[in-house]
C-alpha cells in the first residue's frame, strides 16, 4: 500500500505514530503528511487497512471485503488533531463490526468538538475526488483492488452539526451540491458552517 500511496501523492514529508495503538490496526500504524499545491497538507493512515473490516464480505457479497485507508486536508497546525482524529476513525469499522460507506456521518463528540477548539462536532465520508484525478475511472488512484486485497481510501471532512443534518435529512448528494457551490476550505477546522 505505501508503494501505491507514494506513486499517488508523493514522498511523505513526516510520518507521526499515535502514542497508542488499536489491536485492529497495523502495529506500525502512522499518519503520513504530504505536502499539496494548496495552503494544506494531506494527511493519510497507514497501516488502517491491515485486516479485513468484519462483517464486509457478506456486505460486498465476496471473499475479499473491504479494509480502509483515511484521508483529510489539515493546516500543519492541526497535526496533532489530525492525526488523533484519524486514529479514531481508523478503529471505527473494527469496533462496529462493519464498513463505513461514502456519504456516511460519524459524530465524534458533540460536546468537544473535532479537537483543536473547532466547533464542528462530526466528519463527513466520501470518496478523495479533491485529491485523485482518477476517481471517476476503472483505475482510481484511491482504490487499490487484486484478487486477495480490496483496500479503499475515504475522503474524511469536518463538518458542522446543521451540515450532518442536512445529510441525515436530504442525502450526501445535496451536501455535495452545497460543497461544489461553496467550494470551503476542507483544511479550515474553524470555518465557517455552510448553512
Amino acid at each position: 500500500m505505501l508503494h501505491h500511496v507514494k506513486q499517488w501523492l508523493g514522498e511523505p514529508s513526516q510520518v507521526i505514530v499515535p502514542q497508542k495503538q488499536h489491536p485492529a490496526l497495523d502495529p506500525q500504524f502512522a499518519v503520513m503528511t504530504f505536502p499539496s499545491s494548496q495552503s494544506y497538507l494531506r494527511y493519510m493512515t497507514n497501516g488502517a487497512s491491515r485486516n479485513v473490516v468484519p462483517g464486509s464480505q457478506a456486505e460486498f457479497g465476496d471473499d475479499l471485503g473491504v479494509r480502509y485507508e483515511y484521508l483529510m486536508h489539515g493546516k500543519q497546525a492541526m497535526d496533532r488533531v489530525c492525526c488523533d482524529l484519524l486514529f479514531r476513525i481508523a478503529q471505527v469499522p473494527y469496533l462496529i463490526s462493519r464498513s463505513l460507506d461514502a456519504g456516511e456521518t460519524l459524530v465524534i463528540s458533540r460536546q468537544h468538538g473535532i479537537g483543536g477548539g473547532s466547533p464542528m462536532t462530526s466528519v463527513y465520508l466520501t470518496y478523495p475526488y479533491e485529491d485523485d484525478p482518477l476517481i471517476y475511472t476503472s483505475d482510481p488512484l484511491g482504490q487499490l483492488k487484486f484478487a486477495n486485497l480490496r483496500i479503499q481510501t475515504l475522503w474524511v471532512i469536518p463538518i458542522h452539526e446543521s451540515e450532518r443534518q442536512l445529510i441525515l435529512d436530504q442525502g450526501p448528494d445535496a451536501f455535495e451540491e452545497i460543497l461544489h457551490r461553496h467550494k470551503p476550505d476542507f483544511a479550515d477546522f474553524r470555518r465557517a458552517a455552510l448553512l
